[in-house]
């Protein structure tokens, strides 16, 4: 459980091999890409700093979580990991137990590196394996084998005290629940104690929507359910709509998000909220990097101009959590009631049964088995 005192920090190294098909995160194709992510983690932990100097409060905070993503952060060497987090530590006071994971994608480690990675303090590993099946890799243009991923999970599991998430794509065109079945069923095999599953997604921006035609609807909820019930019976909790982790081991770092809680965002691309207000980097590494070693911070203010609006995209944020949202509260924090205004369309909601109202005052809403394959609607109509 986290509290007003922990600081929760992402780091964005959005350096790349070459860009997959289906990502819609920044990213920068980089021709020495090992010497880039270096240098980006070095810049990284001085954008800290002078956000401290910038946000001195943050000092009476705990490092709760650190969590490095991309991109394709593990293509940065164990001691740069070893400088950020010493540097880190320099500045800041850590809470017991610290999450620190690791976005891992499966061809940038070998055992040796896996080991140096763990012993600098890296304790959860988020591996990128997306499929089991080498077609689908080849698809979106992953740059990492089906047996790399199998030897990197073995070598996650040989530590013995590092958590395991597994990140899996569901969805691909012409799947059937019985393949998505045998793909899922692998993963398992490596004991994760955490999994998240995402459907492959065809966004303007991305460069799929012109080679394949995504499955029928009817068939994306049979995965999506058929996925719930599986992990649910190896004693998985789907406590957000795309992750499932067993007893005691969420995503603490995630889990904040959806909580709307406070965290820093470091790097070109990333966002950081610290309540009531929003920042962004830029999407622009040269231009961030530019700033950085010039003593400047470019963040700039993100916070919705329209106050329903705001609303709604938080509401959106907190309704991914099984757990629900207590409406009470929610609606104290941002001064704002749902349910008062757009009151009509809230009793629509619930008499469609995709939303209820639970708890022994009936102010947490959740969404139901329906709403979780609909919450992108559910946030339209509201709006």
């Amino acid at each position: 459980m986290s509290s007003s005192q922990d600081l929760f920090i992402y780091v964005h190294i959005p350096v790349c091999t070459a860009r997959c098909s289906y990502c819609d995160f920044y990213s920068t194709v980089s021709p020495m890409p090992v010497e880039s992510a270096n240098r980006y983690l070095s810049l990284a932990l001085e954008e800290f700093r002078l956000l401290l100097a910038a946000e001195p409060q943050l000092r009476e905070r705990r490092v709760k979580t650190v969590y490095f993503g991309g991109g394709t952060p593990s293509l940065a060497i164990a001691e740069s990991f070893d400088l950020f987090l010493s540097g880190l530590r320099d500045e800041m006071d850590f809470a017991d137990n610290p999450e620190i994971t690791l976005e891992t994608q499966p061809a940038t480690c070998n055992s040796n590196k896996l080991s140096r990675l763990r012993a600098v303090g890296i304790n959860r590993f988020s591996v990128g394996a997306q499929s089991f099946d080498p077609r689908h890799l080849a698809f979106v243009g992953r740059r990492h084998t089906v047996e790399q991923t199998r030897s990197l999970l073995r070598d996650i599991n040989g530590l013995g005290d590092a958590r395991l998430s597994i990140d899996l794509i569901s969805g691909w065109p012409g799947q059937t629940v019985g393949e998505w079945g045998e793909s899922l069923d692998e993963a398992l095999s490596f004991r994760p104690e955490h999994l998240s599953v995402y459907e492959l997604t065809f966004y303007e921006e991305a460069r799929l929507k012109d080679r394949a035609n995504p499955l029928p609807e009817n068939t994306l909820i049979d995965i999506y359910r058929f996925t719930q019930r599986h992990l649910s019976a190896m004693g998985y909790e789907n406590y957000e709509i795309s992750n499932y982790a067993q007893p005691g081991c969420r995503s603490i770092h995630n889990e904040n998000y959806w909580l709307l809680g406070d965290y820093v965002g470091l790097g070109a691309g990333a966002h950081s909220f610290l309540a009531p207000h929003r920042w962004a980097n830029p999407d622009d590494v040269a231009s961030w990097e530019y700033a950085i070693e010039r003593g400047l911070l470019v963040r700039r203010l993100n916070d919705s101009q329209d106050p329903h609006v705001g609303l709604l995209e938080n509401l959106q944020m907190a309704l991914r959590l099984s757990d629900g949202v207590d409406l009470n509260q929610f609606s104290k924090r941002f001064g704002l009631d749902i349910r008062q205004i757009r009151q009509m369309q809230w009793n629509d909601l619930l008499n469609m049964g995709v939303i209820e109202l639970v708890g022994e005052e009936g102010s947490v809403v959740r969404l139901t088995d329906d709403g979780r394959v609909r919450l992108d609607s559910i946030i339209e109509y509201l709006i």
